[in-house]
């Protein structure tokens, strides 16, 4: 039988690739709710970078500007779709050296000054 790391794995391996899928395909200047959705691309990878691990104990990515992860706000830099892959990559392999230690066990416990169980913050990515 498989353990719920193993079962999150390949669901969390999905979603990577539906999200490299839509970049490579989707129409990155097209305004959703007002942004282009590059921003929402930008804001999912974010997400998933911050989110799956530890919201409190986080270091921004070099090229991030305080409050891009929020299509809402505005921003001075815009991101390519290749940059957008590269960090997409790099937030992938993060994640999946972080399933590869994680134990089920580990799963229902909260992460060092976080207020979420693990499995609460995976699921929020879901």
């Amino acid at each position: 039988m498989k353990t719920l790391c193993e079962i999150i794995k390949e669901q969390v391996c999905a979603n990577y690739l539906n999200l490299e899928a839509a970049i490579k395909t989707y129409d990155r200047d097209a305004l959703v709710c007002g942004a282009p959705a590059w921003r929402y691309v930008y804001h999912t990878i974010h997400s998933a970078d911050k989110w799956f691990f530890n919201p409190f104990v986080f270091d921004e990515p070099p090229f991030h500007e305080n409050g891009m992860d929020n299509p809402d706000n505005p921003c001075m830099i815009e991101l390519s779709d290749r940059e957008l892959l590269e960090y997409l990559e790099r937030v992938k392999q993060k994640t999946f050296g972080y399933l590869d230690t994680l134990t089920d066990k580990e799963l229902y416990e909260c992460p060092p000054d976080c207020d979420f169980t693990r499995m609460d913050l995976v699921l929020i990515q879901f």
